[in-house]
């Protein structure tokens, strides 16, 4: 059986994961949107700060949605998910360089963001954990690209 060079950052960042949560009650925006975007930074740069970008709008309006109205759980979820599309559309050539699927991360990202925000967590440690994280897996990628 061979392995895609992905698979490395995608298993680490679901063990990190792992261990942040029971450790820390550290969600990082969630298990699998970090190894994809560190996989996504490796493999389209200059399509990254465009979905990094993104994310943030959908993450500012979700505040603002959760603030001025009662929306939760689920419902804010597909509102995250449907924000973080029409954005992301806003961008023709990140669909056409890394895909479809390219759609559904900013919505995730901004959603598992806002939990994290709306925790009992200190958002500085949360920044620190995040930005460690995805350094380290983007040097995962870029190990297992290079040396896979």
């Amino acid at each position: 059986m061979v392995l895609n060079w992905e698979f490395l950052p995608l298993f680490a960042g679901f063990v990190i994961g792992f261990f942040l949560y029971q450790k820390y009650m550290f969600r990082g925006g969630g298990v699998i949107i970090l190894p994809l975007l560190a996989i996504y930074f490796v493999k389209f740069p200059l399509s990254f700060p465009k979905l990094l970008f993104s994310a943030l709008i959908t993450y500012g309006a979700l505040e603002v949605l959760y603030t001025r109205y009662i929306v939760y759980g689920r419902r804010l979820l597909y509102l995250a998910l449907v924000i973080g599309m029409v954005v992301t559309l806003a961008f023709e050539d990140v669909l056409s360089s890394i895909g479809w699927y390219a759609l559904v991360l900013p919505g995730l990202f901004a959603y598992n963001l806002h939990r994290e925000n709306n925790s009992t967590s200190n958002m500085l440690k949360s920044a620190i954990l995040l930005s460690v994280t995805f350094v380290f897996l983007v040097c995962v990628s870029l190990f297992s690209l290079y040396m896979v």
